[in-house]
């Protein structure tokens, strides 16, 4: 009689465990084709009626019913620069926003306000519009203009040490 190893056990066990594997999918094939056979008998030579419809294009209703909650990838929070009552908002919820759309105006009555203590509102309101135009200039014209100069000036310093000159950004360095 031959004594088993641990070691033997160990090198059998993939062996036994496809072996079972391949006797549990050769049971559930039985099983499906025996009930299949059967259900043949018993349906005998029926006929099955077929129905005739024209192709139609329409919304196909699905829906999921579940608990849970649903997170957006991405939350923006909204914040006036000016306070005012809003007068519109230009998006709606889910809709994709891109850099530079209009998302909502404000009332400009409050800032260039014409009736009481107007004459206290009105310089107020014009220093707050007339700093948003500067500040909206001073972002999209000058800030280029400067990286442009000093793209330059390191070009300029690179030259004068005899390196060769590479620009930062293609097309800009050159005069």
């Amino acid at each position: 009689m031959k004594i088993l190893t641990h070691a033997r056990i160990r090198s059998l066990l993939p062996a036994a465990f496809f072996l079972l594997i391949c006797a549990g999918l050769a049971s559930c094939g039985k099983v499906a084709s025996g009930a299949n056979a059967s259900q043949k008998h018993s349906q005998g030579s029926q006929t099955i009626p077929v129905s005739v419809a024209t192709v139609q294009r329409r919304d196909f209703p699905v829906y999921l019913n579940g608990l849970g909650s649903v997170t957006a990838f991405n939350t923006v929070a909204l914040k006036s620069r000016v306070d005012g009552q809003l007068v519109q908002v230009a998006f709606r919820e889910g809709q994709e926003v891109r850099k530079g759309d209009l998302l909502a105006v404000i009332d400009p009555g409050l800032t260039l306000d014409r009736g009481t203590d107007s004459e206290l509102h009105r310089p107020l309101g014009i220093t707050i519009v007339g700093g948003l135009m500067v500040s909206q200039a001073l972002t999209l014209f000058t800030t280029p203009v400067v990286y442009l100069y000093m793209d330059r000036a390191q070009l300029w310093a690179r030259r004068m040490r005899g390196r060769a000159a590479q620009p930062l950004a293609p097309g800009l360095g050159e005069a």
